[in-house]
């Protein structure tokens, strides 16, 4: 955990610490003496203060990402603010969330960003879903577009394109359905393969990785 206030790492660490299943390695500012640590306890989650205002922040979340490879980094912040969490994910997070997050909830984010998937405040999440429908590229996704983005995103069938454009749009499975021709259960199936295929493990997380196949194209 990388957080510059003595009293909300306190915090932290003490709900943390009545989770049996987890346990809090290390707790420090974030400079370049915690980098060394973190390569030092090799933690499976790593919690990150991230304010994309600040050029250090960013900076820090960079390099962080580059001295702990393979580790889901969680980044905590202030502000609801779509551009910070594009920031934060361009950087290297797979997870964002505000600090004003329920202690049940930060453990939660910890367990799912440790065992492979990805987490966002759900305040944030649903910025990010309207964010992402508003893209012009959105309605193009077809075979030609994801070709160019992100190389999990080319494994998708043009079936699972359209899927998961409508996912990010909002809709609802039965709605997904409706507008493709679909049964719910084929609407599952699809979702199941895309999730699959993307290395997630839901549908923000699944928004997010359009996002930065996006980014990338």
């Amino acid at each position: 955990m990388v957080e510059p206030l003595e009293l909300v790492r306190q915090g932290i660490h003490g709900v943390l610490a009545s989770e049996e299943d987890l346990t809090v390695l290390a707790a420090a500012d974030p400079d370049v003496r915690s980098l060394g640590r973190a390569r030092e306890f090799a933690p499976d989650v790593a919690l990150v203060d991230f304010d994309s205002a600040g050029a250090e922040s960013r900076e820090f979340l960079r390099r962080l990402a580059l001295n702990l490879p393979g580790v889901p980094l969680v980044a905590l912040a202030q502000e609801p603010d779509l551009e910070n969490l594009l920031t934060a994910v361009r950087l290297g997070a797979r997870g964002y969330l505000l600090k004003s997050v329920g202690g049940a909830a930060l453990a939660r984010a910890i367990r799912g960003t440790g065992s492979g998937g990805s987490i966002i405040d759900p305040i944030v999440a649903r910025r990010l879903l309207d964010y992402v429908a508003s893209q012009p590229f959105l309605p193009a996704l077809r075979h030609d577009v994801l070709g160019r983005a992100a190389s999990s995103l080319r494994l998708l069938s043009t079936r699972e394109a359209q899927v998961l454009h409508s996912l990010a749009q909002g809709l609802s499975n039965k709605e997904i359905a409706a507008a493709l021709g679909l049964s719910v259960g084929t609407v599952k199936t699809h979702l199941r393969h895309i999730f699959r295929k993307l290395g997630v493990s839901d549908r923000t997380s699944a928004a997010v990785a359009v996002l930065r196949g996006a980014a990338s194209s």
